[in-house]
Parts: C-alpha cells; structure tokens; sequence
C-alpha cells in the first residue's frame, strides 16, 4: 500500500513539473531593450509608455524548449492607474 501511494505521489509531482519545463522564461533587462520588444511586439503599449500613462513593470522573453524554429513570444506586465496588468503575445 505504502509503495502505490508513493508511486502516485511521484507520478502527481511529475505532472506538475512537466509543463514547467515545456517554455524557458526569460526576463528583458535594459530599458533600451524593452523599448525595443515594446515598439515591435506592443505598438499599442509603446504608445501608452510614450504619453507616460503606463509604467514597465516587468518583461519576459518566453521560447518552447526543443523549438527548431526559434520563434521568441514575449509577456509584459505593466501598471496603469495603480494597477498592475499584463499582456501577451
């Protein structure tokens, strides 16, 4: 009994882990390179930012682990009237 319990414990947690590991999350540093993902990725927001209605607070290069063609999706979280919000691609 003690073993079947662990082996679904284990087969639970794997689950868990297994999309985790599907996308490599990686975060823009640099206020030049945000602007950059933000003018050609989120015209929309780089407007916003420009007419100082919306604060950067946060960005993420995401990219599908094992992805032969390279394709790059990126996520922003942001701040607009005091409250935070996010958006991706």
């Amino acid at each position: 009994m003690k073993k079947n319990v662990k082996n679904l414990l284990a087969g639970c947690l794997a689950l868990l882990f297994l999309p985790s590991c599907a996308v490599i999350s990686t975060p823009v540093n640099g206020f030049s390179e945000q602007m950059i993902v933000l003018k050609e990725h989120f015209p929309e927001l780089y407007d916003l930012h420009s007419q100082g209605k919306i604060v950067i607070w946060g960005m993420w290069q995401k990219e599908k682990r094992g992805d032969e063609t390279g394709e790059k999706k990126y996520s922003v979280e942001y701040i607009q009237n005091y409250i935070r919000k996010s958006y991706s691609e």
